[in-house]
């Protein structure tokens, strides 16, 4: 996947926030809106998918929150168990898992390198 200018990402989010909130707010169609607009942001730089859910937050806080429940973020690994956070660790390629934490909290690059 290329990447996306802040202004596309802008754009795209937008675009998306009108579409779902033309759904209203069925159960089903709302989870998959939410979830397809947080996999979305969450290939987006960090600053781009900020700046989108803010906006989104100004004008929808309900839709914000509903977006924001569907997305991982790194600190989402702080709440899974040690045992388990090895066995992901044991999995991934390292080089890939240093760059991903690069720049990450403290605990957090604690909690995924404990022996």
């Amino acid at each position: 996947m290329r990447q996306f200018s802040p202004e596309m990402a802008q754009k795209v989010g937008v675009i998306l926030h009108r579409r779902m909130a033309s759904m209203g707010s069925t159960g089903r169609k709302s989870y998959a809106g939410f979830k397809a607009v947080a996999d979305l942001l969450n290939r987006l730089d960090m600053l781009a998918s900020k700046n989108i859910l803010d906006e989104i937050e100004r004008e929808e806080p309900k839709l914000a929150i509903g977006i924001r429940n569907q997305m991982f973020t790194f600190d989402d690994l702080l709440t899974v168990s040690e045992a388990s956070v090895r066995e992901l660790v044991a999995a991934v390629d390292k080089r890939l898992l240093g760059l991903a934490l690069k720049g990450s909290k403290e605990n957090l690059r604690a909690h995924s390198s404990r022996p």
